[in-house]
């Protein structure tokens, strides 16, 4: 399946960041897949939606995280664009975004 190409490749490159997965592991941050690489092999670029835990990241904190996972991501070396989106818990639920994109859950 093309989703699972994807997918396969974002979480061998995840488990390479000690801090993306310590807040995994702690159901701070979720990674979600979503746009045209869900369903091909050879899309223009990547959409990830990290989510996060506003009740346990302070705005700071999530500022200065989001830097460093830009930084990361954008880094990779996918021969892929990556474009990141950043939502709280609370404001994916208020828009069903995930729902509505049916994404697909990386991490």
């Amino acid at each position: 399946m093309v989703e699972h190409f994807w997918i396969t490749c974002l979480q061998k490159e995840i488990k390479k960041n000690n801090k993306l997965l310590f807040l995994i592991e702690n159901e701070q941050m979720r990674i979600f897949l979503f746009g045209s690489a869900k369903n091909n092999k050879s899309p223009n670029d990547l959409d990830l939606l990290l989510t996060y835990n506003n009740e346990v990241i302070s705005l700071e904190e999530i500022s200065k995280i989001k830097k460093e996972l830009k930084t990361y991501f954008y880094s990779l070396d996918l021969g892929i664009t990556i474009d990141l989106l950043f939502l709280s818990y609370i404001e994916e639920r208020q828009i069903s975004f995930v729902r509505k994109e049916c994404a697909l859950k990386i991490y």
